[in-house]
């Protein structure tokens, strides 16, 4: 914000409003000010700091906010009071040092903090009731027999304040270590959960079935012992982030360095510092380590924070505003990587089968050995007139067996067109002639000609065993479904059981 001191000079400064959660009994359903799609149903058409009473802190006050909200429908117009709203004054400039204890809020525009302050609270508000929907609905659709779960609660966050002094390379760009500073402690404070493609974790060596694990995850698989490092740490050791810190290219090493955790006020919390080392219950900055409250996720606060780098013991102060960029950019590139990772395939690839014709027939004859004459090869030469007609003999013995194997393959193979309700079905029995050169070989000096598929066919089904049991078929697939045709006969027919014209 830009505001104006008692001689009437702009200076620009950031305002913190530590604005509550949602709450439907003193302000209604969000739904009232944020549709399915997370776009506001109206517009905030004046806010208004109401109330100022300072706070026991430099330039921190307790806000009164009050919001004018206008829907697009009815243009109806809706007072919202959000009281008691902790608020911060953070100063940019050297004037603002010296500017006092007193701030005329009026400064402020209310258009500034309707875009400002108040939409995104309404849109985050909407967003995480509708992530707490979605999160409930998840849970009670894969939830235990027997089991509820009683409340479900978004993660509360407790800010961090580091003050560090570091030391760096001569060449190093200050502003560049310092986002990457920044972004470490980040991932220190809150482990990313990183997704791995199928492809990668099987490189690594892991068993298909440890890393199908689990249930199914839309952007890819997660390590389990990734899973356990990313739990909502208890404590925050100054030794861990120096390791973290060190390990960014130009840094040399960390001289010290301190952490304060602060309440939801903005205050900073005594008796969470160093407590298994000194038991001192007003210390407040930690030089080993800080205790985290139960279910709540440690955030850095950079406002509140003091980062000095020294070139050859000479100090530096990094651009902050510089190294807000590269720190998004750095933010940019993390959930980029995991985007990609999402579009790789989450299953193993299917195998190509390869269709088998159930009707293709292979002759039991072609089986026995080459001794017998009844393979494809035929008699070994030179062979009497006697022995070919024992081969004979022995595959038209044969023949009765591979008929009746080949027909039961045939049937098989027709299988999936006897439910069918195509008029032009024709039979429910189904055979194949076996008359056919490229079958068996020689078959044609032991079958007639005239016993083709069509005398098959008439040898193993009549029309009126067709029609019996295309009609079982069919009163089975009926049944099956729970048809009655009752009612629909009774409109064809008349009194006298007559198809009506």
């Amino acid at each position: 914000f830009a505001i104006l001191d008692s001689d009437d000079k702009a200076l620009e400064i950031t305002a913190e409003f530590r604005l509550p959660a949602w709450s439907t009994e003193a302000r209604g359903e969000i739904s009232k000010y944020v549709d399915e799609a997370g776009k506001l149903r109206g517009r905030v058409t004046s806010v208004a700091l109401k109330n100022i009473v300072e706070g026991d802190q430099k330039r921190t006050y307790l806000v009164d906010i009050e919001i004018l909200f206008e829907s697009s429908v009815d243009k109806a117009v809706s007072n919202l009071m959000v009281p008691a709203v902790p608020t911060k004054l953070y100063g940019t400039a050297d004037e603002l040092k010296g500017y006092g204890d007193t701030w005329n809020f009026t400064s402020f525009v209310s258009a500034e903090l309707a875009k400002i302050v108040v939409e995104p609270f309404l849109l985050k508000s909407a967003a995480v009731q509708r992530i707490i929907a979605d999160a409930t609905a998840l849970l009670r659709e894969h939830r235990n027999l027997c089991e509820e779960f009683h409340r479900i609660e978004p993660v509360q966050a407790e800010e961090v304040a580091i003050c560090a002094d570091i030391l760096v390379e001569p060449d190093a760009d200050i502003e560049q270590v310092f986002a990457e500073m920044l972004f470490a402690i980040e991932n220190y404070f809150d482990p990313p959960l990183d997704f791995h493609s199928l492809e990668e974790l099987r490189k690594e060596g892991l068993a298909v079935e440890e890393i199908f694990e689990g249930p199914i995850l839309t952007h890819g698989f997660i390590k389990q012992e990734e899973l356990e490092k990313a739990q909502l740490r208890s404590e925050l050791r100054t030794s861990d982030i120096i390791n973290e810190i060190v390990e960014i290219e130009g840094i040399v090493a960390v001289r010290s360095l301190r952490l304060t955790r602060y309440d939801s006020a903005g205050n900073p919390v005594s008796g969470v510092a160093d407590i298994d080392r000194e038991g001192n219950e007003s210390k407040i900055s930690a030089e080993w380590t800080l205790e985290i409250s139960e279910n709540c996720l440690p955030r850095l606060s950079v406002d509140n924070s003091a980062f000095l780098f020294y070139k050859h013991d000479l100090p530096f102060v990094a651009d902050f505003a510089e190294a807000r960029d590269t720190l998004n950019q750095l933010r940019g590139e993390a959930e980029r990587l995991k985007a990609q990772r999402s579009g790789d395939s989450p299953d193993l690839p299917v195998p190509e089968g390869r269709y088998r014709d159930p009707e293709q027939y292979a002759p039991v004859q072609y089986m026995l050995p080459a001794i017998y004459g009844a393979g494809p090869d035929g008699v070994r030469q030179p062979a009497t007139t006697g022995q070919k007609a024992q081969v004979r003999q022995l595959k038209g013995y044969l023949m009765v067996f591979e008929q009746l194997l080949a027909n039961a393959f045939s049937q098989l193979a027709g299988a999936k067109h006897l439910f069918s309700l195509k008029k032009e079905m024709k039979q429910t029995m189904f055979v194949q002639s076996l008359n056919d050169e490229t079958i068996i070989h020689e078959v044609t000096e032991i079958l007639k000609a005239e016993l083709d598929e069509s005398a098959l066919l008439d040898m193993v089904e009549t029309t009126t065993t067709m029609q019996e049991r295309r009609g079982r078929f069919l009163d089975h697939l009926m049944a099956r479904f729970g048809e009655r045709f009752s009612d629909y006969a009774l409109q064809l027919t008349g009194y006298d059981g007559k198809l009506k014209p």
